[in-house]
Protein backbone atom coordinates (compact mmCIF):
# COMPACT_ATOMS: atom_id res chain seq x y z
CA UNK A 1 0.00 0.00 0.00
CA UNK A 2 0.95 3.63 -0.57
CA UNK A 3 1.53 6.00 2.39
CA UNK A 4 1.20 9.65 1.53
CA UNK A 5 1.60 12.71 4.20
CA UNK A 6 4.23 15.99 4.31
CA UNK A 7 5.63 14.76 7.33
CA UNK A 8 8.20 12.33 7.01
CA UNK A 9 8.31 11.15 10.64
CA UNK A 10 4.64 10.67 10.42
CA UNK A 11 5.16 8.85 7.24
CA UNK A 12 7.87 6.62 8.68
CA UNK A 13 5.64 6.04 11.65
CA UNK A 14 2.98 4.88 9.79
CA UNK A 15 4.81 2.61 7.43
CA UNK A 16 6.31 1.39 10.32
CA UNK A 17 2.93 0.89 11.87
CA UNK A 18 1.80 -0.88 8.54
CA UNK A 19 4.45 -2.77 8.47
CA UNK A 20 4.42 -4.39 12.31
CA UNK A 21 0.35 -5.46 11.24
CA UNK A 22 2.15 -7.54 8.02
CA UNK A 23 1.58 -4.78 5.18
CA UNK A 24 4.17 -3.80 2.49
CA UNK A 25 3.82 -0.06 2.52
CA UNK A 26 5.70 2.47 0.33
CA UNK A 27 6.08 6.27 1.21
CA UNK A 28 4.92 9.35 -0.87
CA UNK A 29 5.85 12.84 0.92
CA UNK A 30 3.67 14.61 -1.25
CA UNK A 31 0.74 14.05 -3.38
CA UNK A 32 2.63 14.69 -6.99
CA UNK A 33 4.89 12.21 -5.94
CA UNK A 34 2.13 9.70 -4.76
CA UNK A 35 0.42 9.66 -8.25
CA UNK A 36 4.54 9.16 -9.87
CA UNK A 37 4.54 5.78 -7.79
CA UNK A 38 1.00 4.90 -8.54
CA UNK A 39 1.98 4.85 -12.26
CA UNK A 40 4.88 2.41 -11.27
CA UNK A 41 3.68 0.19 -8.79
CA UNK A 42 0.65 -2.01 -8.14
CA UNK A 43 -0.99 -0.31 -5.17
CA UNK A 44 -3.71 -2.31 -3.40
CA UNK A 45 -4.77 0.73 -1.09
CA UNK A 46 -3.96 4.45 -0.70
CA UNK A 47 -3.36 5.87 2.98
CA UNK A 48 -3.16 9.63 2.46
CA UNK A 49 -3.10 13.15 5.02
CA UNK A 50 -5.67 15.49 3.65
CA UNK A 51 -3.81 18.25 4.21
CA UNK A 52 -0.60 18.87 2.18
CA UNK A 53 0.52 22.21 0.44
CA UNK A 54 0.42 22.05 -3.18
CA UNK A 55 -2.27 19.25 -3.64
CA UNK A 56 -4.40 18.41 -1.33
CA UNK A 57 -5.65 14.81 -0.30
CA UNK A 58 -8.93 14.99 -1.29
CA UNK A 59 -7.67 16.37 -4.47
CA UNK A 60 -5.24 13.31 -4.87
CA UNK A 61 -8.58 11.32 -4.02
CA UNK A 62 -9.97 12.81 -7.10
CA UNK A 63 -7.14 11.96 -9.74
CA UNK A 64 -6.94 8.70 -8.30
CA UNK A 65 -10.61 7.71 -8.85
CA UNK A 66 -10.39 9.52 -12.31
CA UNK A 67 -7.58 6.78 -13.03
CA UNK A 68 -9.24 3.79 -11.19
CA UNK A 69 -12.02 4.06 -9.67
CA UNK A 70 -11.90 1.07 -7.57
CA UNK A 71 -8.83 1.35 -5.95
CA UNK A 72 -9.32 1.83 -2.13
CA UNK A 73 -8.27 5.53 -0.60
CA UNK A 74 -8.20 6.17 3.22
CA UNK A 75 -8.12 9.92 4.18
CA UNK A 76 -6.73 10.95 7.61
CA UNK A 77 -6.31 14.12 9.34
CA UNK A 78 -5.93 16.09 12.47
CA UNK A 79 -8.61 18.07 12.31
CA UNK A 80 -11.42 15.71 12.19
CA UNK A 81 -15.37 17.42 11.97
CA UNK A 82 -18.42 16.22 10.55
CA UNK A 83 -17.52 18.90 7.23
CA UNK A 84 -14.30 17.35 6.49
CA UNK A 85 -15.71 13.87 6.22
CA UNK A 86 -18.60 14.87 4.50
CA UNK A 87 -16.50 16.06 2.38
CA UNK A 88 -13.96 13.18 2.11
CA UNK A 89 -16.98 10.56 1.46
CA UNK A 90 -18.25 13.51 -1.00
CA UNK A 91 -15.24 12.96 -3.06
CA UNK A 92 -15.06 9.15 -3.04
CA UNK A 93 -13.56 8.11 -0.12
CA UNK A 94 -13.55 4.22 0.66
CA UNK A 95 -12.37 5.35 4.74
CA UNK A 96 -11.80 8.36 7.22
CA UNK A 97 -9.88 8.71 10.43
CA UNK A 98 -9.18 11.21 12.34
CA UNK A 99 -5.53 11.28 13.93
CA UNK A 100 -4.24 10.20 16.31
CA UNK A 101 -6.24 6.89 15.66
CA UNK A 102 -5.13 3.30 17.66
CA UNK A 103 -3.20 0.93 15.51
CA UNK A 104 -5.89 -1.43 16.22
CA UNK A 105 -8.38 1.09 14.10
CA UNK A 106 -6.61 1.32 11.23
CA UNK A 107 -6.00 -2.60 11.21
CA UNK A 108 -10.12 -2.81 11.31
CA UNK A 109 -10.53 -0.21 8.51
CA UNK A 110 -7.88 -1.75 6.17
CA UNK A 111 -9.28 -4.89 6.92
CA UNK A 112 -12.27 -4.31 5.70
CA UNK A 113 -11.94 -2.28 2.53
CA UNK A 114 -9.00 -4.96 1.35
CA UNK A 115 -11.53 -7.45 1.85
CA UNK A 116 -14.27 -5.79 -0.64
CA UNK A 117 -16.44 -5.22 2.65
CA UNK A 118 -17.54 -2.15 2.14
CA UNK A 119 -20.11 0.77 3.43
CA UNK A 120 -23.29 1.37 1.14
CA UNK A 121 -22.74 4.08 -0.57
CA UNK A 122 -26.65 6.23 -1.16
CA UNK A 123 -27.58 8.56 -3.25
CA UNK A 124 -30.51 10.85 -2.31
CA UNK A 125 -32.18 13.51 -4.28
CA UNK A 126 -34.90 15.37 -1.98
CA UNK A 127 -35.82 19.12 -2.50
CA UNK A 128 -36.98 18.71 0.96
CA UNK A 129 -34.46 20.32 3.03
CA UNK A 130 -35.68 19.14 6.38
CA UNK A 131 -36.54 14.97 4.71
CA UNK A 132 -32.97 15.13 3.15
CA UNK A 133 -31.58 15.97 6.16
CA UNK A 134 -33.01 13.82 8.47
CA UNK A 135 -32.98 11.03 6.25
CA UNK A 136 -28.82 11.33 5.38
CA UNK A 137 -28.83 11.29 8.98
CA UNK A 138 -30.43 8.04 9.58
CA UNK A 139 -28.69 6.35 6.71
CA UNK A 140 -25.44 7.79 8.39
CA UNK A 141 -26.19 6.45 11.66
CA UNK A 142 -26.58 2.82 10.10
CA UNK A 143 -23.30 3.04 8.57
CA UNK A 144 -23.89 3.55 5.19
CA UNK A 145 -22.09 6.87 3.29
CA UNK A 146 -24.45 9.19 2.00
CA UNK A 147 -24.57 11.55 -0.52
CA UNK A 148 -27.84 14.08 -0.78
CA UNK A 149 -28.37 16.25 -3.30
CA UNK A 150 -31.36 18.77 -3.64
CA UNK A 151 -31.79 18.67 -7.43
CA UNK A 152 -31.33 15.91 -10.30
CA UNK A 153 -28.90 17.98 -12.36
CA UNK A 154 -26.80 18.26 -9.37
CA UNK A 155 -26.75 14.21 -8.61
CA UNK A 156 -26.59 13.62 -12.46
CA UNK A 157 -23.19 15.98 -12.46
CA UNK A 158 -22.14 13.72 -9.37
CA UNK A 159 -22.75 10.69 -10.90
CA UNK A 160 -20.14 10.78 -14.04
CA UNK A 161 -17.55 10.52 -11.85
CA UNK A 162 -18.72 8.40 -8.82
CA UNK A 163 -20.34 5.30 -7.98
CA UNK A 164 -23.11 4.71 -5.65
CA UNK A 165 -24.70 1.26 -4.94
CA UNK A 166 -28.38 2.28 -4.33
CA UNK A 167 -30.38 6.03 -5.52
CA UNK A 168 -33.36 7.32 -3.01
CA UNK A 169 -35.43 10.02 -4.99
CA UNK A 170 -38.29 11.56 -4.83
CA UNK A 171 -41.19 11.35 -7.49
CA UNK A 172 -41.87 15.11 -8.09
CA UNK A 173 -38.27 17.62 -8.38
CA UNK A 174 -38.23 21.10 -9.34
CA UNK A 175 -35.51 19.91 -12.10
CA UNK A 176 -37.12 16.66 -13.51
CA UNK A 177 -39.40 13.92 -12.18
CA UNK A 178 -38.39 10.20 -10.14
CA UNK A 179 -39.15 8.53 -13.73
CA UNK A 180 -37.34 10.23 -16.12
CA UNK A 181 -34.43 9.72 -13.85
CA UNK A 182 -34.82 6.56 -13.14
CA UNK A 183 -35.15 5.66 -17.12
CA UNK A 184 -32.08 7.43 -17.17
CA UNK A 185 -30.21 5.14 -14.54
CA UNK A 186 -31.75 1.69 -15.44
CA UNK A 187 -30.02 2.57 -19.47
CA UNK A 188 -26.84 3.43 -17.67
CA UNK A 189 -26.86 1.20 -14.44
CA UNK A 190 -29.05 -1.33 -15.44
CA UNK A 191 -28.31 -3.17 -11.70
CA UNK A 192 -28.53 -0.02 -9.88
CA UNK A 193 -31.25 -0.38 -7.45
CA UNK A 194 -33.46 2.78 -6.96
CA UNK A 195 -35.98 3.23 -4.25
CA UNK A 196 -39.02 6.07 -5.13
CA UNK A 197 -40.62 7.93 -2.50
CA UNK A 198 -43.73 10.51 -2.51
CA UNK A 199 -45.98 12.12 -0.12
CA UNK A 200 -48.41 12.61 -3.56
CA UNK A 201 -49.13 8.99 -5.23
CA UNK A 202 -51.99 8.12 -6.94
CA UNK A 203 -53.43 5.01 -8.01
CA UNK A 204 -52.17 5.88 -11.49
CA UNK A 205 -48.37 7.07 -10.29
CA UNK A 206 -48.25 4.00 -8.29
CA UNK A 207 -49.76 1.70 -11.03
CA UNK A 208 -46.76 3.58 -13.46
CA UNK A 209 -44.09 3.01 -10.58
CA UNK A 210 -44.92 -0.76 -10.76
CA UNK A 211 -44.54 -1.22 -14.09
CA UNK A 212 -41.53 0.47 -14.86
CA UNK A 213 -39.10 -1.68 -12.44
CA UNK A 214 -38.69 0.72 -9.50
CA UNK A 215 -37.18 -1.36 -6.95
CA UNK A 216 -39.23 0.10 -4.06
CA UNK A 217 -41.55 2.58 -3.61
CA UNK A 218 -42.31 3.98 -0.56
CA UNK A 219 -44.63 6.51 0.54
CA UNK A 220 -43.77 10.12 2.60
CA UNK A 221 -43.63 10.50 5.76
CA UNK A 222 -41.38 7.63 5.91
CA UNK A 223 -41.07 4.96 8.78
CA UNK A 224 -37.06 4.90 8.83
CA UNK A 225 -37.02 1.27 10.06
CA UNK A 226 -38.58 0.46 6.83
CA UNK A 227 -35.96 2.29 4.98
CA UNK A 228 -33.46 0.86 6.13
CA UNK A 229 -35.17 -2.34 5.74
CA UNK A 230 -35.70 -2.23 2.14
CA UNK A 231 -31.86 -0.49 2.02
CA UNK A 232 -30.19 -3.65 3.36
CA UNK A 233 -32.82 -5.73 0.79
CA UNK A 234 -31.93 -3.96 -1.70
CA UNK A 235 -28.00 -4.03 -1.34
CA UNK A 236 -28.56 -7.98 -0.89
CA UNK A 237 -29.78 -7.82 -4.40
CA UNK A 238 -26.88 -5.93 -6.17
CA UNK A 239 -24.32 -7.36 -4.51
Amino acid sequence: MLVVDDDPNLTDLLVDTLAAIGYEAFAAESAKTALEVLRKEHIDLVVSDINMPDMSGIELLEEIKKANRYLPVMLITGIGNDSIRNRAYSSGADGFLTKPFRIGTIESEIGRMLSGIKRTRILIIDDNEDFLSSLKQRLEDADNIVYPFATISKAAKFLESHTVDLVITDLKMPDGDGFSLFNDLHKRYPDLPVIMVSAYATDDILEKIKESGVSKFLSKPLDFKEIETVVATCKSRSS
